[in-house]
């Protein structure tokens, strides 16, 4: 299908077809080594159904994420520190707010937000922000293992 190393067109090719959805099972699994090359970090989910709930709820989460803030790559660990207190908050019960302090804990990529997530998850009590958190956790994984590793680091979820 493709020949490596990629051409820039080839990785702008996948880069649009992942976002858009666009490969089949079979083509997914043949890029699958070739995403290190693309120079990703993070989550691809993989549904056998997108009847499947869940694959609604991913799809929704993945579209969440246009609402990162344009520095959220710079904000502070102490700035991470109080979202996840305020998302911890029994008490506070603003939906689309938790919803941001999800996705941002999942693309700070520290030890911090990662121990945040892990805490909410396990007193999240709406399905959607339990399945959110879930994903989010995974997410977050993979940009810390790639700071790390010092390399993209690509994770792949079967919903």
């Amino acid at each position: 299908m493709y020949q490596t190393p990629l051409s820039e067109e080839d990785k702008e090719e996948i880069k649009r077809k992942l976002q858009n959805s666009e490969f089949s099972p079979e083509e997914f699994e043949e890029i699958i080594p070739l995403l290190p090359e693309l120079g990703l970090s993070g989550q691809i989910f993989g549904f056998d159904s997108s009847d499947n709930p869940q694959a609604q709820m991913a799809t929704d989460y993945i579209k969440y994420h246009s609402k990162l803030p344009a520095d959220y790559e710079k904000l502070p660990v102490e700035e991470i520190k109080e979202k996840g207190r305020l998302l911890l908050d029994p008490l506070f019960n603003d939906l689309e707010n938790r919803k941001e302090i999800i996705i941002l804990l999942a693309h700070h990529g520290s030890i911090e937000a990662l121990e945040i997530l892990q805490n909410y998850f396990e007193i999240a009590q709406a399905e959607e922000l339990k399945f959110w958190t879930f994903l989010a956790i995974d997410e977050c994984k993979a940009f810390l293992e790639s700071d790390i590793m010092e390399r993209p680091v690509t994770r792949i979820t079967e919903l």
